[in-house]
């Protein structure tokens, strides 16, 4: 079983515009504590909150499983992100992918694909919140991915 750590970054937190650079990584360690693989993207014209979704998605891609009892730990230090995919997903849906009082839901592409994927029964993960830049090792590795600091070095 993998345990994952992913995050998304921005030049300017949450502001959309043509020169706001974004980022996701997310870097996998095998059961015993090694790196097996790296991925980052560079986006322009983006924001952080997509940056973060995006880095959980790309996450269930790869590393989903249709064995629940096999699922990858997926940590991520977004909750806005790990909320809008699981727990807001389920109301907004209900609600015709609507917030209440008839809100638009930002990011909402990326919130339905996300949400879609972990409902498929074909792409399990354990989704975690932690803590970001506390020292981690893996969220540490994982921002400096989505920043562009570090340009992944393994890949599979």
């Amino acid at each position: 079983m993998y345990t994952i750590w992913c995050d998304g970054s921005t030049r300017i937190n949450n502001t959309k515009g043509a020169d706001n650079i974004g980022g996701f990584g997310f870097v996998v360690y095998n059961e015993l504590g090694d790196i097996i693989d790296m991925y980052s993207e560079q986006v322009n014209n983006t924001t952080n909150n997509r940056m973060e979704l995006s880095a959980i998605i790309k996450v269930i891609e790869k590393y989903g499983t249709q064995d629940p009892w096999e699922q990858p730990d997926v940590y991520t230090d977004s909750q806005y992100a790990l909320m809008a995919l699981t727990v807001w997903a389920q109301s907004w849906e209900r609600n015709n992918w609507q917030r209440p009082g008839g809100k638009e839901v930002e990011n909402l592409d990326l919130i339905q694909y996300g949400y879609k994927l972990l409902n498929d029964g074909n792409h399990y993960i354990n989704l975690i919140k932690c803590s970001g830049h506390i020292g981690i090792e893996g969220n540490e590795i994982a921002d400096k991915l989505a920043t562009g600091i570090l340009t992944p070095t393994i890949q599979n």
